[in-house]
């Protein structure tokens, strides 16, 4: 074998070798491709996932946002037509015949008492003043008061009694409101 023999063997086998190297460094990149590819499909389906679990999630919020918009806004209509009812209430009673108005007094007065000194608020006294001097003069020293507009002040020395129109709708609205709210709004 001769020179010429042994270089085209070293060429051959080089070139053999070049071959085997780069058949073995495409096996070596199509592998690296196929982990990259798979990881990148496990990752965008990750990504997929939570997003989806953000859309949800926010879709979730959103809902029990105007969920609680919507029971403020209903609550706040409740307590509107409650302000309302127990306005037309007042105004119903203020309006009333001022003998029958009279007589409504009359009866809460005789419920505390018989006698003292009654005070009627400023703006009754001036629309029905002789009337509840009539009604009240057996038993009552009767006078004017400014501390209020409408309804009486017993004055019992060391007791005074509130039945200012105002007083009587501030207890009945703690009292009724309960009870107006379950009448008017019955739970589902």
């Amino acid at each position: 074998m001769g020179y010429k023999e042994i270089i085209e063997r070293i060429r051959q086998d080089t070139q053999e070798e070049i071959q085997q190297i780069q058949k073995e460094t495409e096996e070596e990149i199509q592998l690296i491709e196929t982990e990259i590819e798979q990881e990148r499909k496990s990752q965008l389906k990750n990504i997929q996932e939570e997003a989806e679990l953000i859309k949800k999630r926010t879709f979730e919020h959103k809902i029990a946002s105007a969920r609680s918009e919507m029971r403020k806004q209903i609550l706040a209509l409740k307590q509107q037509l409650l302000e309302e009812l127990f306005s037309q209430a007042k105004q119903h009673l203020l309006n009333m015949p001022d003998e029958k108005y009279v007589s409504r007094i009359k009866k809460a007065v005789d419920k505390i008492t018989d006698s003292g000194t009654i005070f009627i608020g400023a703006k009754d006294f001036q629309r029905r003043g002789e009337m509840f001097k009539r009604e009240f003069e057996k038993g009552f020293t009767v006078s004017k008061t400014d501390e209020i507009d409408y309804g009486v002040i017993i004055d019992k020395g060391k007791v005074r009694y509130n039945l200012s129109v105002d007083a009587i709708f501030s207890e009945g609205r703690e009292n009724l409101t309960e009870k107006l709210v379950n009448l008017l709004f019955p739970k589902d």
